[in-house]
């Protein structure tokens, strides 16, 4: 017997829903979110970015993702620092190829990077990056595109 369950919600908490259940039942069920766009990405725009970055950045990306759109200090570090504990080379040859998509026209003008990196506000000099984090609805886009 087949049979159709129709859900109605906030498209990132349906995303999610849909996600889960694909995890959760592989063989049994095809979970499909149809349409999704948040700050300029939908899923074939997160594809064609993945397609472009180097190992680091789509690992750094899939870590995000994977994490729910929230990575500490130590996390990053842990994964991508170097002999010093530096994290560099993350997020600016990210956003040097969503400038070039948009450039190109595929990205729409005034797309933003999908990640940010967190400072603490109350220190106003140099300081490490204290994790990097990513929209709630990105995450649900870059997890989709990954997925495919």
């Amino acid at each position: 017997m087949i049979g159709t369950l129709v859900l109605t919600g906030e498209l990132n908490v349906l995303a999610e829903v849909a996600h889960r259940l694909q995890a959760e039942y592989p063989a049994g069920l095809h979970v499909e979110v149809t349409s999704m766009e948040h700050k300029g990405y939908t899923v074939e725009r997160a594809k064609t970015l993945l397609a472009r970055l180097a190992p680091k950045q789509h690992a750094a990306l899939k870590l995000l993702v994977d994490a729910g759109g929230q990575v500490g200090q130590e996390e990053l570090r842990a994964s991508f620092g170097n002999e010093n504990g530096q994290i560099k080379g993350l997020t600016g040859p990210i956003s040097k190829h969503v400038k070039n998509l948009i450039a190109e026209g595929v990205f729409p003008e005034g797309t933003e990077p999908p990640t940010n990196t967190d400072y603490d506000p109350m220190v106003r000099s140099y300081q490490r990056a204290g994790g990097m984090h990513m929209d709630a609805e990105h995450v649900v886009i870059f997890r989709l595109a990954f997925e495919q």
